[in-house]
Formats: structure tokens, C-alpha cells, sequence
């Protein structure tokens, strides 16, 4: 909590900066000691844990808290004073009285401040200055090569043998759908054991389907994740979705995937899903923690590991053998973590990130601890959380934030991160994605925290976190306050609090006011929609300090009161529930510059917020269509947006002079867009001749759906226009398998990534050619396309190319000449057309990565 409190503190106070100027009063100055002061604080952090001065580190804690909370009083007073402007002042003169008193309590607070820190370090004792700087390290590069992967993925299942007595199972010639479950308790490596088998297996099915199960997780969210991944269309989806998975799976062979299972989800499920009385060898495997929640035809009881298959899994973990000396250490260690596989690789990753000299004091510390022994499982959790470098602490306990088997992605903990103000953009250009990417990284390594899917470059895209590990996350941060559940004694340092299905906001809202949490800054509502909404509603005035708002409730439906603008602090908001209704009032909320609304009913207002730097839609309905002619589309005025997410849905699409308005914008991304959207974005309107468009693009997603009738489109795209732009991805879906046709498409010469889905350049002589003269392109990736021939020689082609992806891609030639393929292409991943096998030169052969690898990559 310490560590999180005065990296945020640190972190507004760098921000605070923009909002003074120098020699506007003491202001400056004050702000610039703020900063200064904090990070010789934050120094002394890592030694005081590691001697376990809790008293020293709960003060630097309680100065923080408090100088945050002078920080988020002051600035917006000075903020709004200096928004007024000179003739304001004058207009106003009363301002200039009220400015100089918010100044003058400003620095007498200070004052205070000084005068605790000081005695802070006074007492600091034999605590000596440690520098902490985790983002500043050089965040390693992936290893894109092709053993590395394979080998991550392998030995978390290293030491069940029973996995070849289910691969037996699954493989079994039997015509009726299979139920195969794999049952023990929390720990002992069920889900790394179902991953494996599943992805040995998924090829040899007609679709697939892998689903992790989170306590919040509905049987609609479940029937639906599935439906996603064996092919059922949008427009499935939307009507009658469980009938239409029906009939899709009574004709498939397939193989799904069910992770963490319970009886009462199970029993919905079966019924769509595995009584669809087909016959072509379909495979369920589930996992689960008792036997009797769900029955199945075949179950297999995971043991614990002995301690020989212990201890190669610790060393394997490890990566090597270590030396003589130290090797008795580990011998020891993995005897004491009771054959729990999770155990040994939490315990691996923390050594491994060890210097060797440290082996010895872990090994001594874990003999101190009461149990050692017996409770091998939580000692050496709590062991790796002390050895955890401090300021990665606050970034692995957040993960006890989303419910257990929460896929969380990235880029979802990169928005929280920044508007909690955990990490920033610092002074040396270094990007916040940068930084969470490597944090992220780190926990990985000491497997903290598991890895669900990369992209195609080996980035992280999502990951997780063991259900034990949750349970840990969440015991520890509520001891050190670093989030609260809604039914717990909110401390006056609560600053985080969360609600989900298993606790309740029941006492927030009664006539005791004592009881509202006002000092928090970030809430979370998992479940429990209706008792937050009315919370909000009687309380929201009260809640000044409150910056960070997610509200994801599945399919309760729940009215937001319009009450929710009094949130006066609020810069980040999501809302994901397909009943929310969301209020217009929320056009009024002037520090907004995240929302994320995904939900029936969206509000047209949030179109032309014009503070919000990032913006996500989802809606059935956007504003009111029984008012607005639907074919005139939407008018958005956001003139800082940066970040722009929108699904069309049931026709409903941007204006061409809309794009006019978003003069900042960097990301693009639009699902269900109309041909003509992509017309007016790649350059082919008359308009746009005269006026270019997003000149400050860098990454470009364009869904397009085509109609299922008539002959193949062909549509002229010129992305060449947009100088900055880096990442470009063109999808073209259709139910009737049409495939659309770009006509001499010409593309900017900064482009790192670009994927085509359903592109046909079949009447092309060299359909790569403007790619392979692209001097920065490092990803291509290839879906469902079709071409003649695809040259993919080296010679002064494709300088930068470094991953190739070509996946139900149709071609009847590839060609890779004398010369060998692009001098720099480390991987090839490739799944062959299922009506075409074209011969695949040896020389891509020798950079291929098998399927089950590439899955679990991509």
C-alpha cells in the first residue's frame, strides 16, 4: 500500500505541473517538493520491508495518503481559478481573494508536511536508500524463437502422466459426444493439464472453443464466449443465440473447453452444448474442484507431484541446474512445498529472479516461518510476495481486484493504471504501455501470473491469475488497505473498493453517513448493479475524491441515476452490462477523458464530450433512432479524442464529416463498419482530396461487413495519406463467404503490422508487391485470403519482415527463390487452407511454429 501511495502522490505531482506556472505564488515550488520529497521516501521503501519496519513504512504510507489528498483539494480549486483567465479575475474580483487563500492553505499544509518527513527520516534508523526504478530497466525483448514458447508452455504440465491416459480418451472412436473432467483441488495444475490436451487436440475438430470461468461469469456469458469461437455469425448472436448454437454444434465435431466449471453453470450449459446428440467424436473436458459438482463419462484425479518429479519441475521452472551449493538449497525448498506444482513454480520464479548470494536468505527466512513444513503452500506464497521488488507489489495485488478466471487484458490494465495514476508518461518519453508491458513481463517470469494470449510478435495480449493466487492477492491487500470489499470496514485509507457477487454496498447507502467511504478514489462493481446505483444516487456528492468508476454487471439490468454527474472527480468510467441504461447527464461530467460504454442504450451526448481523450462504444441503440433519420449516421465532436472504439451496430455508423472532427486522434478501431465507411477512410471521396483526414493515425482496425449478395466487391483503398500510421488491420466478414477485392491498394511507408482477412488477390500477378517494398514492415499476417502465388524472397524485399502469418489463407503457390526468405524473419506460423495444400518451401519450413504453439502466440 506504502509503494502504491507515493508512486501515485509522485505521479500527480509530475502531472500538477502543466496546471502551475512558475512564480504563480509558492505553488510551483510546493508541487516541486512534493515530487522531490516523495521519491526520498519511496527510496527507503524496499529496506524497510525487507527489516520489516512496519511502523516507518506505514507513516511514509499515511504522508502520502495525506499530501494525495491536499493534491486532489487544491489543484482543481487553482485549476478552476486559472481556467478564468485575467478578465475572469477582474470581472470577478472576489476570485482574486479566493485564489490567494487557496494558495496560502495550500502552503501551510505544505508546512505541515515538511515538518512530517522530516521526522519520517530522522527515525529512519539504519533504513538505508534503495533505488526501486523497475520501468526504468530495459524491458527485454521477446525471443520470438521457436523453441522458447513451447518449452514455457510445457512444463506446467511437466509430471502428469495422466495426461496421456486422457489424450488416450479424447482420441477414442466413439461416435457420441464425450464428457471428460479432470478434478482436484486448487493448485495442483488441473488447468495447465485441460490447456495441454486441448490444444494437442483442437486441429482434429471441425471448431473449438476454450472458455475460462469466472465467479461472475453468467451461463449466457458462457454460451456466448462459445458461440464466438466455433463460428456462430453476429446476427446468430443477437437472435436466438443458444437455438442457433444448437444446430450449429449437432453438426460439427467438436472440442470444448471448460475451465473451473460449477454444478449450476454446468447444468445450463450441458443442455445446448453437450445434448446436441452429435455424432461425429465431439469432446467436452472440463475442469473442476469436486467431483460432484459435474458429472462426465470419464474423470481423472490429479495427486500431488512426488519429490523427484518435484524437484525437476522446480529445476525445469528454473531453466537450469544450478551449482553444487545451491542446488541442496533447492533440494530442500522443493521438499518442502508439499507437491504442489503451483507452489514449486512460484517459489522457481522468485529464485530465478534472485542473485545466487540471496538463495540462502530465502532459505532461511522460509525455516523462521510458523508451519514450515505442514502449510507449505501459503508460507511460500507469502514468500514470494516478501521477495517481490517493492514497486511491483501494488501492480500483482491488483489483480485480486477482477474476479477469479477474469481474462484481463493489457490493454485494459494500461487504462486503469494510467487514470489511477500509477504509471504515466515520465519526462523521458517513455510510454505507459512500455512500462505496464514490462511489468507485466516480470510477474510472468515468477510466475505470478499466467500468460492466456500473445500476439503475433510475442507480446503479452492477456493474461490471468491462479484462483489460489487470488485468494492471496485478496487476503494480502486487505491487510495492508489496499482494497476493500463493500461488506468490510472501510478504514479511512480505503482507496480502492470493490463489489462483486459475494459482497454488498448494503451499508453505503442507509442515514449513516459516517460510513461512506469518501476518501476512495477507485470502485469497482462486479454484480451487484442495483445496490450501486442506488449508492450512487444518495451519495455521490459526498464523493469528491472518486476518479475511477467500473460498473460491469452482465445481464442485470440496472437504471444509473442521473445523480451520477455530482461524481465531479470522475475521469474514468466503464460500463458493460447489456441492460444498463446510461443517463444523458453524463455529458455534463467535465474531467471525464476515459469512458468505456458497452451496453442496449447509449446516449448520443457522449458523441461530442469534448474532453474525453478515449472513447468505446458498443450500443444496440445510440441516441434516440425514432427521432434521427438512421441514414444521415452520427456527428461526433470530439476534438481530444485520442483513442476512438465503435461497433456499428443495426446500421448505424459515423458520418464522413465526423472524421473531420478528431483532429488528435491516434487509434481508430470500427466493428461493423459499411463499405462506404471504408471508402471515405482510405482516401476515395472527392472531399478528402482537399482535406486529408487523421493525420495523426498510428493504428487503424476497420471491421467491414459485406453484403451476402451479388458478386465479390471491389473496392480502391489508399492508406498512403496517413503518415503516422503503424498498424493497420482490414477485416471483411460475410455469412455467404464472400471475399472482398482492394484494388491497387498504396499504404505509408511507416507501417510496422499489417493483417488482411478475406482479401481475394487472385487477379494480381504480384499481389505483395507494395508490401515487400515497405521499408519498416515487420508483421504480416494473412487470414482467409486467397491469391495465386505469393513471393516471399528475400532479396531487397521485405528489409524488415520478422513474423509471417498465413492462416485458412488459399494460394497455390508460395515462392522463396535462390536467395532464401527475408533476411530477417524469425517465425512463420501457418495453418493451411482446408480445400488447398500447397507445398511449403523448406526454407519457411525450418522458421515454422507448430499450430498448438501458434495458438497459444496469437
Amino acid at each position: 500500500m506504502a509503494e502504491a501511495a507515493v508512486a501515485i502522490v509522485i505521479n500527480k505531482a509530475i502531472a500538477a505541473k502543466a496546471l502551475v506556472e512558475r512564480g504563480e505564488l509558492h505553488s510551483q515550488e510546493h508541487i516541486s517538493w512534493i515530487e522531490t520529497q516523495m521519491k526520498t521516501l519511496q527510496s527507503y521503501l524496499e529496506d524497510a520491508e525487507s527489516k520489516e519496519a512496519t511502523w516507518f513504512v506505514n507513516s511514509i504510507r499515511d504522508l502520502a495518503l495525506d499530501v494525495e489528498d491536499i493534491l486532489d483539494t487544491y489543484l482543481p480549486e487553482i485549476e478552476s481559478h486559472k481556467s478564468k483567465g485575467l478578465f475572469g479575475f477582474l470581472k470577478h474580483s472576489s476570485c482574486i481573494l479566493c485564489h490567494g487563500i487557496t494558495d496560502n492553505d495550500f502552503s501551510l499544509k505544505i508546512e505541515e508536511f515538511k515538518k512530517r518527513a522530516a521526522r519520517i527520516e530522522q527515525s529512519k534508523g539504519d533504513i538505508a536508500a534503495k533505488s526501486c526504478d523497475v520501468d526504468r530497466e530495459k524491458p527485454e525483448k521477446c525471443d520470438v524463437d521457436r523453441e522458447k514458447p513451447k518449452k514455457e508452455f510445457e512444463k506446467k504440465i511437466f509430471g502428469h502422466e495422466k495426461r496421456s491416459e486422457i489424450l488416450n480418451e479424447m482420441a477414442c472412436e466413439l461416435k457420441e459426444c464425450r464428457i471428460i473432467s479432470i478434478v482436484g483441488p486448487g493448485g495442483i495444475g488441473k488447468t495447465a493439464v485441460a490447456s495441454y490436451i486441448y490444444h494437442q487436440v483442437k486441429n482434429k475438430f471441425d471448431c473449438s472453443a476454450m472458455v475460462y470461468i469466472s465467479e461472475e461469469s453468467t451461463t449466457t456469458d458462457i454460451l456466448l464466449d462459445i458461440a464466438k469461437q466455433v463460428g456462430l455469425s453476429e446476427s446468430q448472436m443477437k437472435h436466438k443465440m443458444q437455438e442457433n448454437l444448437f444446430w450449429l454444434l449437432r453438426d460439427k465435431k467438436y472440442v470444448i473447453f471448460l475451465d473451473d466449471i460449477v454444478r449450476e453453470k454446468w447444468d445450463v450449459v450441458k443442455d445446448i452444448v453437450a445434448m446436441t446428440n452429435s455424432m461425429k467424436d465431439s469432446r467436452i473436458i472440463f475442469t473442476c474442484r469436486d467431483s460432484e459438482d459435474c458429472e462426465s463419462h470419464k474423470e481423472f484425479n490429479l495427486d500431488f507431484l512426488s519429490y523427484s518429479v518435484g524437484k525437476e519441475l522446480f529445476y525445469d521452472s528454473m531453466g537450469e541446474t544450478p551449482p553444487p551449493e545451491l542446488k541442496e538449497i533447492g533440494d530442500e525448498i522443493v521438499q518442502n512445498c508439499g507437491g504442489w506444482p503451483l507452489t514449486i513454480q512460484v517459489i522457481a520464479g522468485t529464485l530465478k529472479a534472485e542473485e545466487s548470494s540471496s538463495w540462502h536468505e530465502v532459505l532461511k527466512r522460509a525455516r523462521k516461518s510458523p508451519g514450515f513444513g505442514k502449510d507449505s503452500l501459503n508460507i511460500m506464497l507469502d514468500l514470494s510476495y516478501q521477495e517481490l521488488p517493492t514497486k511491483l507489489k501494488p501492480f500483482f495485488l491488483y489483480f485480486g481486484i477482477f474476479p477469479m478466471n477474469r481474462e484481463i487484458f493489457v490493454s485494459e490494465l494500461i487504462q486503469l493504471w494510467v487514470a489511477e495514476k500509477l504509471v504515466i508518461e515520465a519526462e523521458d518519453s517513455r510510454k505507459p504501455h512500455k512500462i505496464v508491458e514490462g511489468y507485466i513481463n516480470k510477474l510472468v517470469e515468477r510466475n505470478l501470473i499466467q500468460v492466456y494470449r500473445r500476439k503475433s510478435d510475442g507480446r503479452v495480449q492477456s493474461c490471468g491469475i491462479q484462483n489460489l493466487l487470488h485468494d492471496f492477492c485478496t487476503r494480502k491487500a486487505k491487510e495492508i488497505s489496499f482494497f476493500c470489499t463493500g461488506d468490510a470496514h472501510l478504514a479511512s485509507v480505503a482507496r480502492r473498493v470493490i463489489t462483486n457477487s459475494s459482497s454488498s454496498l448494503s451499508g453505503q447507502h442507509d442515514s449513516d453517513d459516517s460510513t461512506v467511504p469518501r476518501k476512495i478514489r477507485a470502485l469497482f462493481c462486479f454484480g451487484k448493479g442495483r445496490e450501486l446505483a442506488k449508492f450512487i444516487k444518495s451519495h455521490a456528492s459526498q464523493l469528491k475524491f472518486l476518479q475511477l468508476l467500473t460498473i460491469d454487471v452482465g445481464q442485470i439490468a440496472i437504471n444509473l441515476p442521473p445523480e451520477i454527474v455530482d461524481l465531479s472527480g470522475l475521469i474514468y468510467l466503464k460500463l458493460i452490462g447489456q441492460f444498463i441504461i446510461v443517463p444523458s447527464s453524463i455529458g455534463r461530467m467535465k474531467k471525464l477523458e476515459t469512458l468505456e460504454v458497452r451496453s442496449r442504450d447509449v446516449p448520443e451526448v457522449i458523441l461530442t464530450m469534448k474532453h474525453l481523450k478515449h472513447l468505446f462504444v458498443s450500443g444496440v441503440k445510440v441516441g434516440k433512432p425514432n427521432i434521427r433519420n438512421r441514414e444521415h449516421g452520427l456527428e461526433v465532436d470530439l476534438q481530444n479524442l485520442e483513442t476512438l472504439d465503435f461497433d456499428y451496430q443495426y446500421g448505424y455508423h459515423l458520418t464522413c464529416s465526423s472524421f473531420k472532427k478528431l483532429p488528435k486522434l491516434k487509434k481508430l478501431k470500427v466493428y461493423g463498419a459499411e463499405e462506404t465507411t471504408l471508402e471515405e477512410l482510405s482516401g476515395n471521396k472527392p472531399f478528402l482530396q482537399k482535406l486529408p483526414l487523421l493525420q495523426n493515425l498510428e493504428d487503424l482496425k476497420l471491421q467491414v461487413d459485406l453484403s451476402s449478395e451479388g458478386e465479390i466487391p471491389t473496392l480502391a483503398s489508399d492508406f498512403s495519406h496517413y503518415r503516422n500510421l503503424q498498424k493497420l488491420q482490414l477485416f471483411f466478414d460475410s455469412s455467404a463467404n464472400i471475399t472482398c477485392v482492394l484494388e491497387f491498394p498504396e499504404f505509408p511507408e511507416k507501417l510496422v503490422e499489417i493483417t488482411l482477412r478475406g482479401v481475394s488477390m487472385e487477379d494480381q500477378v504480384d499481389p505483395l508487391k507494395k508490401l515487400q517494398e515497405l521499408p519498416r514492415l515487420e508483421i504480416v499476417n494473412l487470414q482467409k485470403c486467397k491469391a495465386r502465388r505469393m513471393d516471399f524472397s528475400g532479396k531487397n524485399k521485405f528489409l524488415q519482415l520478422q513474423i509471417l502469418i498465413l492462416r485458412d489463407t488459399k494460394f497455390n503457390e508460395i515462392i522463396v527463390d535462390e536467395t532464401g526468405p527475408p533476411q530477417n524473419l524469425r517465425r512463420f506460423i501457418y495453418k493451411q487452407h482446408p480445400q488447398q495444400q500447397p507445398k511449403v518451401p523448406q526454407e519457411l519450413k525450418k522458421l515454422m511454429v507448430e499450430m498448438t504453439d501458434a495458438d497459444y502466440l496469437a
